[in-house]
């Protein structure tokens, strides 16, 4: 099982992390062989820095983004996190995944979306919980009257807003972004990029992008990997 370290030097190193999931066939459920969807990937992010992670369907993104993100448990390795309080890794690291039509609970207006992680986290008092959702629904570029509505009355490039503003109320450390604008249209996605480095910027945060097209990573990242059937098979710079 891997563990959770604290490391001065980068705000994530991970070290020959692994994913086995095993195949089971027949009425017994046998275990016929294993997928290693991760297997061995070791990468460095620095503070402050956009790891892009690049790759065909199928090589192990969203697998590694889930492992990072603490979502599933690996199989071996290590991820070193640079935190002081290891209890609150889920507040410091989160996920903004692919499709922000299946991201965003249909049954939740947009204030209770937004008021959730601070409920859940137990942070900030309640007469302060309102000024902070506004002030990070206005930071993604929408207005406090998107409140009282639902998510299918938004746009895709609206919902990927307010998934930024539901993951950034927290005050993350950094955001493993899973293909974040891959369902969305040419002029969208560089309004995303875009927003996603001002926010960077701003809030002095860490991303991992991962995407399977390389000519969108290229706009936002610091360093490029390839990865290939579970392994790091490239450093592009």
């Amino acid at each position: 099982m891997g563990q959770v370290f604290e490391m001065a030097s980068s705000i994530v190193e991970v070290k020959n992390l692994k994913k086995y999931f095993a195949v089971e066939r027949g009425i017994f459920k046998k275990a016929k062989g294993v997928i290693k969807a991760v297997d061995g990937v070791s990468l460095s992010l620095k503070k402050g820095q956009t790891l892009g992670l690049v790759g065909k369907s199928g090589c192990g993104k969203t697998t590694l983004a889930r492992l990072l993100g603490g979502i599933i448990p690996p199989t071996a390795g290590e991820i070193i996190y640079n935190s002081q309080e290891i209890s609150n890794l889920h507040k410091d690291i989160q996920i903004i995944f692919q499709n922000p039509y299946q991201s965003l609970n249909p049954k939740m207006r947009i204030w209770d979306i937004l008021l959730e992680p601070l409920v859940i986290h137990r942070l900030s008092r309640n007469r302060e919980r309102k000024s902070r959702v506004v002030e990070m629904l206005k930071r993604v570029g929408l207005d406090e009257e998107c409140l009282l509505r639902w998510p299918i009355q938004f746009s895709g490039g609206q919902r990927q807003r307010i998934s930024l503003a539901r993951a950034l109320i927290l005050e993350p450390k950094f955001l493993v972004l899973d293909e974040p604008v891959s369902s969305l249209d040419l002029t969208l996605q560089v309004e995303i990029i875009e927003l996603l480095k001002n926010l960077k910027r701003d809030f002095n945060l860490s991303y991992i992008f991962i995407s399977h097209n390389l000519s969108v990573v290229r706009q936002i990242a610091d360093q490029i990997y390839v990865m290939d059937n579970g392994k790091i098979s490239e450093k592009i710079f």
